[in-house]
């Protein structure tokens, strides 16, 4: 029960620090299993053994017997692009009838690709043939590039990859019929190059209302898409079906011009800009947003910004974390009260306006945190003008003003929480 109780203790205390290192288990036989920190979401200790989870997948168990000591490798940002060295480039090239695709090493020489296997097919729909390229990988450390010159090619990418992989997009204007523009079909990292020249990636049509693939943006992916580029290097994503920019699980800005637009899907439902389920992050970089729906949504999550420029013009909500466990209980799933919906703003420079082309009466805050909202740095600017149920920041639990400059022109309330903490910075509240 003691030892039970230690690493209790000693794994709480080392958690918060526990993003980015490895973790060393050591058991009584003198053996060490090191586990990875990107495929370790959660550690379950019941009193008699400890699980390490990913997702919501056991991946290995132990009796707490048998174990000797656990400990943390060094830190290591599992987001840096920089680390992250491809040994195998594939180059995918679309042209107006056909796509070709190059393999080489790091190097620029030719190789056999192992493990990776593309391919592409033609769809006609009305007059237009689409170029479909399928993608599938159990390789690791390969990295991808999409490709089209300056014309506009008209196709889609569907990727399977068992690893984490790099993904550039340089000089391609892509638009899909039907599906996603790309649709990244893996739980693993994908860190996205914005590369040189126009990037365009837009969808139309509809998605089909069954299948066995996720289909929620002009731009998909199951799992991380970290994004890095140049400062003049600028991708476009514009969601015409569903939403612009969509992960099912986080999206992170590290670098970059990012624009990212969504219109109306359908009669009585309107597009985000960027769907997100567990976090969205920015540390730098430049986000345009601008959506008929809601401008950034975090559905299952918290949303950070560090630094960087976000510009958002949303109908809806410009940025809100949203995940209530009432309304999952109500659409029938079990709630999740270790989720925290908060907002966290550190610097940056953000714009905000809400209400852009909505003329019906709907609650678009400029800010909405279902948890805490902390500005702590920035300077922020937020119009909240859609009639008469809009407040600039909308907090359910408290909202903590540490520091920074914000500009707030709200049709109802500068601000609407049961508690607000002044410790520093400036709001104006131009009402």
């Amino acid at each position: 029960m003691k030892k039970s109780l230690l690493l209790s203790l000693g794994l709480l205390s080392t958690l918060v620090s526990f993003a980015g290192r490895d973790i060393n288990i050591k058991t009584t036989d003198g053996d060490t299993d090191t586990y990875y920190s990107s495929d370790i979401d959660s550690i379950n200790n019941d009193g008699s053994s400890l699980s390490l989870y990913e997702k919501e997948t056991a991946i290995a168990t132990y009796t707490i017997a048998d174990i000797d000591n656990i400990s943390f490798g060094e830190f290591v940002d599992d987001d840096d692009a920089s680390a992250f060295i491809p040994d195998t480039i594939v180059t995918v090239t679309f042209k107006t009838s056909s796509v070709t695709f190059a393999y080489k090493d790091n190097s620029g020489n030719q190789v056999t690709p192992k493990g990776v296997q593309c391919s592409y097919s033609t769809e006609t729909i009305g007059t237009q043939n689409y170029l479909l390229v399928t993608i599938n990988s159990v390789s690791k450390n390969i990295g991808y590039v999409l490709t089209g010159g300056t014309s506009q090619r008209y196709g889609g990418v569907i990727m399977y990859s068992e690893h984490k992989c790099s993904l550039t997009i340089n000089k391609l204007k892509l638009i899909n019929e039907n599906a996603p523009a790309i649709n990244i079909q893996t739980s693993k990292r994908t860190f996205v190059e914005i590369g040189d020249g126009v990037n365009e990636l837009s969808d139309k049509g509809t998605y089909p209302a069954v299948g066995t693939v996720s289909m929620k943006a002009a731009f998909f992916s199951e799992g991380e898409l970290i994004f890095n580029g140049a400062g003049e290097n600028t991708l476009t994503v514009t969601g015409n079906v569903k939403h612009g920019l969509a992960s099912d699980d986080y999206v992170h800005v590290y670098s970059g011009t990012l624009n990212v637009n969504a219109n109306f899907y359908s009669p009585d439902a309107q597009g985000d800009g960027i769907k997100v389920k567990d976090k969205f992050l920015m540390h730098g970089g430049s986000v345009t947003v601008n959506a008929k729906g809601d401008g950034i949504d975090c559905t299952k999550g918290y949303i950070r910004i560090i630094d960087g420029t976000l510009t958002v013009n949303s109908g809806a909500k410009g940025i809100k974390s949203s995940y209530d466990p009432a309304e999952a209980i109500a659409e029938g799933d079990k709630p999740n009260y270790e989720i925290d919906p908060y907002v966290l703003i550190d610097g940056g420079t953000i714009n905000i306006t809400t209400g852009t082309g909505v003329t019906e009466g709907k609650k678009a805050h400029g800010i909405k945190a279902n948890s805490n909202c902390t500005i702590n740095g920035g300077n922020i600017t937020i119009t909240a003008n859609n009639l008469a149920k809009s407040d600039g920041v909308s907090v359910d639990g408290k909202f903590y003003m540490n520091g920074g400059t914000v500009n707030c022109t709200p049709y109802r309330n500068c601000y609407d929480s049961a508690s607000y903490e002044y410790k520093g910075g400036t709001f104006n509240c131009n009402k």
